[in-house]
């Protein structure tokens, strides 16, 4: 899977989340979680328990910080790596 991949997941699931199918025509790789997309604290939690599902991982909390949620592209670069440490 690559990183294109990741990302193209991300904005299905981010647009279930939110319940907004214009999501995935309007975000980008730069797009930032909180501030374009307008995620919040639930639906973050929400989103973590999505994305292990999606990908077959199961997330270090403890790894992650506040740069991994700045944008899509650095949250799929998080995944990625996440799905290299579990292989």
């Amino acid at each position: 899977m690559d990183k294109n991949q990741v990302i193209e997941k991300l904005y299905s699931i981010l647009s279930e989340i939110k319940e907004d199918n214009s999501l995935t025509s309007n975000l980008n790789e730069s797009s930032n979680l909180i501030d374009d997309v307008g995620i919040d604290s639930l639906q973050m939690i929400s989103l973590m328990i999505d994305i292990e599902k999606e990908f077959f991982i199961e997330l270090n909390f403890s790894q992650i910080n506040i740069s991994h949620m700045n944008s899509i592209g650095s949250l799929a670069d998080f995944i990625l790596q996440q799905k290299k440490i579990e292989v």
